[in-house]
């Protein structure tokens, strides 16, 4: 049996867990916006990307996030959904200096996509769902129009029909990478050049929080309000790992909502084309859980593999009206090891910290009796979770935080140990709660 070395870039993201109450806010296309203030931290004149889910439920013009005055001077920017359901990110400093990229695609009716647009100095660019769209050629810079940031219009108009969530405005430019490694992932909101994120899970009342390190506080205006039609999964991790069954691949939700299950995808190059390798149709490993507000862990092992090749994953999830949201995709590189496993190895624990649940994995050079088991920082065994004889190979069992007994353990240090005939292995883990 051969063993994989697996050379990958990927995004291995640790954030905070999207809150219960996620929501959403929802702009009905007559004189519904959010006044964010015209704060310094928001006054800008330089690098700039601007991002937001918006789920469209008209075919009006609608400012999304905007500091623009359009007809007097033309001054400052804005993300803005045009009649045709296609992106404009708007720059300028005056009314014959500045300009604007458009998406060469349009996002979905009723169907929530995620939109960028950034400015270098040199370029504008505008993205659908972390893919470039649209670029346009403008070097004359921006000047700030004084007028306070609104979400869903343009001022006191151009008013939004539809909802919106998770809005972030930058003061450096983001990459094509980051903005697609990024877009589903709750972010700390102390990311260097965030400079307003508004995270949306307030849920009630007249204010919009800042979740940055600054104060752009929103006030909600006209008959905007809240709304619970939230992105239907976030998540919070999607990696690789080697095995010597084929590539693992992981990933954690935080927050579901209406989810039937996960689609992987894999390509050869990075815009596909794009082949299922498995779905919740197909593997019960992929089943999602519905409507859950608690941490899911989901692991599948791709075993059609070739070495020496280079792969794109990605992972989408479907909801129960049998809309497709791309989640995220990552790069895999793979070489090829001749040396043979000649020992038994303890894989690391996914995820640690866990919680509620953490995935052990082992792999055995011959058969032979295995106890795996979990000890307290005293040493006091507390829970067996296998005993008895396995044959050689790769072998995982799940632990749940729990005592012999089933009753929930407290946050703290465990230790695993996986006992041979010839060898004991220990590992760390550390439950949170």
């Amino acid at each position: 049996m051969k063993k994989l070395i697996l050379l990958f870039f990927s995004f291995t993201l640790i954030h905070s867990a999207i809150a219960a109450t996620s929501s959403s806010l929802v702009f009905d296309g007559s004189g519904d916006y959010v006044t964010c203030g015209n704060d310094a931290s928001i006054q800008l004149t330089g690098n700039i990307t601007v991002e937001a889910w918006v789920k469209a439920a008209g075919t009006g013009y609608g400012g999304l996030a905007s500091k623009l005055v359009h007809e007097a001077s033309r001054e400052g920017y804005e993300l803005a959904i045009n009649a045709n359901l296609t992106i404009s990110f708007l720059v300028g400093q005056n009314n014959t200096n500045w300009n604007q990229a458009t998406s060469s695609v349009g996002v979905t009716y009723d169907t929530w996509t995620h939109v960028a647009g950034t400015y270098d100095g040199s370029n504008i660019r505008v993205y659908i769902n972390g893919t470039l769209r649209g670029t346009t050629a403008y070097s004359n810079g921006i000047i700030d129009s004084g007028n306070p940031l609104t979400l869903g219009s343009r001022g006191t108009g151009n008013y939004l029909t539809g909802s919106l969530d998770e809005v972030r405005i930058w003061n450096v430019v983001r990459s094509e990478t980051q903005i697609n490694d990024n877009k589903d992932i709750e972010l700390t909101g102390s990311e260097s050049g965030l400079v307003a994120y508004y995270k949306m899970n307030d849920g009630s009342g007249s204010t919009l929080t800042d979740n940055s390190t600054n104060s752009n506080t929103g006030t909600l205006m006209g008959d905007t309000y809240w709304g619970d039609d939230s992105l239907p999964v976030e998540l919070t991790s999607f990696t690789a790992a080697s095995t010597t069954e084929g590539v693992e691949l992981r990933w954690t939700t935080e927050n579901e909502i209406d989810n039937l299950g996960f689609v992987l995808e894999r390509a050869a190059n990075k815009n596909g084309p794009w082949q299922e390798i498995a779905s919740f149709n197909t593997h019960n490993a992929l089943v999602g859980q519905g409507t859950i507000s608690q941490t899911t862990n989901y692991t599948f092992i791709d075993n059609s593999i070739e070495f020496g090749s280079n792969y794109f994953y990605k992972l989408s999830d479907v909801n129960i009206n049998g809309t497709v949201t791309t989640l995220s995709t990552l790069n895999v590189n793979l070489t090829e090891n001749t040396t043979v496993p000649n020992k038994t190895e303890l894989y690391n624990a996914y995820p640690n910290p866990f919680n509620p649940e953490t995935s052990i994995s082992y792999y055995l050079d011959k058969d032979t009796n295995v106890s795996l088991s979990i000890y307290n920082i005293l040493g006091v065994k507390i829970k067996d979770i296998f005993t008895g004889t396995q044959s050689a190979g790769n072998h995982n069992f799940k632990w749940n935080g729990t005592d012999q007994n089933g009753t929930n353990l407290p946050s703290g240090v465990y230790i695993l140990q996986l006992q041979t005939l010839n060898a004991n292995h220990y590992q760390n883990i550390i439950l949170l709660k």
